[in-house]
């Protein structure tokens, strides 16, 4: 996966300003890469609960990576076609849907599995499914073991299969970072981005500003302009708890995303934001101005007033 995030990196760089054949790929790309500041991610493969719970643990012992369960093979391949940043996958079990030897070879041929380690971690083999594992190659096996110091070998041993050094949480940091400004740029500024298919990826858009700073974040839910981003942007001009400046913001950008893509909220989020004012606006300063803003925003677009000026 470094491969990709480095090939983002440098289109950020380029930063294209017309079409070029891989816009939805590096959407999708810059997504997965922006999660990348929470630490690895895993993804373990079996049926049996007690197997994907006991794996789950050890391997989060070892790397204090978060884990994705799969108990089908349909579901890990959704997982890793996902915008999850998988960087191994562990197989402790068989499941119902595929043999392990197609299990393993539909996970090795999907578009990230081609470049992700795999282990299969079970003391359960059949000797012609060690053999077929043995003839694939490329794929660790070992045992089941509740010593955590087996499956930390185990983890070496993949690592050790990868092309390029395995991510520090320094590498992390600065993908993370970088995928955060590209992301930004390219949904604040839609006008000068038109090329990029943001319409089919809002709700994971939406999503991934957990990952970004607020300011950042703000400047995200204006430029998608959907149901759910103004929503999220009322709920930031609510909360004084974030200081004057973010809520603010939060008010002004409101405005933003209305003016420029239509008021995309339902009857009763509109009611929930005049309720919010009432009960909130009487003890708190800052909010009554940044609330009072939003709804004259709703007023004006609705035609029974002007649109108010930017909040200072």
């Amino acid at each position: 996966p470094i491969i990709r995030y480095s090939a983002l990196v440098e289109l950020s760089k380029l930063n294209p300003t017309e079409p070029f054949g891989g816009e939805g790929a590096a959407v999708r790309t810059a997504l997965e890469m922006n999660q990348l500041g929470q630490g690895p991610h895993a993804l373990v493969v079996g049926l049996r609960s007690e197997l994907l719970q006991a794996a789950q643990q050890q391997i989060q012992l070892s790397t204090a990576a978060k884990v994705t369960v799969a108990n089908s093979a349909r579901n890990a391949l959704m997982a890793l076609n996902g915008s999850d940043p998988i960087e191994m996958v562990f197989v402790v079990d068989r499941v119902s849907d595929q043999s392990l030897h197609e299990l393993l070879q539909r996970i090795r041929n999907s578009k990230k599995g081609r470049s992700v380690p795999i282990a299969v971690v079970t003391d359960d083999l059949y000797p012609y499914e060690r053999s077929l594992i043995d003839a694939q190659g490329g794929t660790i096996t070992s045992v089941m073991s509740r010593d955590p110091s087996q499956m930390r070998r185990v983890i070496q041993l993949m690592q050790a299969e990868l092309d390029t050094e395995p991510m520090s949480a320094e590498d992390r940091s600065t993908l993370a970072l970088e995928a955060g400004r590209f992301i930004t740029a390219i949904t604040s500024q839609p006008e000068q981005y038109p090329f990029y298919p943001l319409g089919q990826l809002h709700s994971k858009i939406v999503d991934s500003t957990i990952n970004l700073d607020q300011s950042s974040e703000i400047k995200v839910l204006a430029g998608l302009s959907t149901s759910a981003s103004q929503k999220q942007l009322v709920t930031l001009a609510a909360n004084s708890r974030l200081g004057a400046q973010i809520v603010t913001q939060a008010a002004n950008a409101f405005t933003e995303s209305v003016r420029r893509g239509g008021l995309k909220l339902d009857a009763q989020a509109v009611k929930n934001c005049y309720d919010d004012y009432n009960r909130l606006a009487p003890t708190d300063p800052v909010v009554a101005k940044s609330l009072g803003h939003v709804l004259d925003s709703m007023e004006a677009y609705g035609g029974h007033a002007n649109w108010p000026k930017p909040l200072r």
